[in-house]
């Protein structure tokens, strides 16, 4: 009986999901979709994976990986992210778990790796 507790309280004391503002990666995949919005005088780097998401462990649903292009290094993501789409390489996002809403449907790149 012990024991079983045991591995219960391991099971549920495990982090299961990452916090807004965790450092997370993605799964390498194929980029299906890039948008440019612009909001409130910024202008934002969406990139969608032809996946339902980006299967970033410990970010669950994370739909769209962005960042500001006004942020340092953001052209340079842009150009490895519009190379990988035309030739069809899967790509890895290294971010932020997360939007500034908490929201987790997003990731704050960082960085980029094919």
């Amino acid at each position: 009986m012990q024991k079983l507790f045991l591995i219960l309280m391991g099971f549920f004391c495990l982090p299961i999901f990452a916090a807004v503002g965790d450092s997370v990666n993605t799964q390498t995949l194929p980029i299906e979709n890039i948008r440019v919005q612009l909001y409130k005088g910024d202008a934002y780097l969406y990139f969608s994976p032809k996946e339902n998401d980006w299967s970033a462990p410990g970010c669950p649903g994370t739909k769209f990986a962005y960042i500001k292009e006004s942020e340092a290094g953001a052209n340079s993501i842009m150009s490895v992210a519009l190379a990988a789409k035309m030739a069809e390489i899967p790509v890895r996002f290294t971010g932020i778990c997360g939007d500034i809403s908490g929201n987790l449907g997003y990731m704050r790149i960082t960085d980029i790796s094919i």
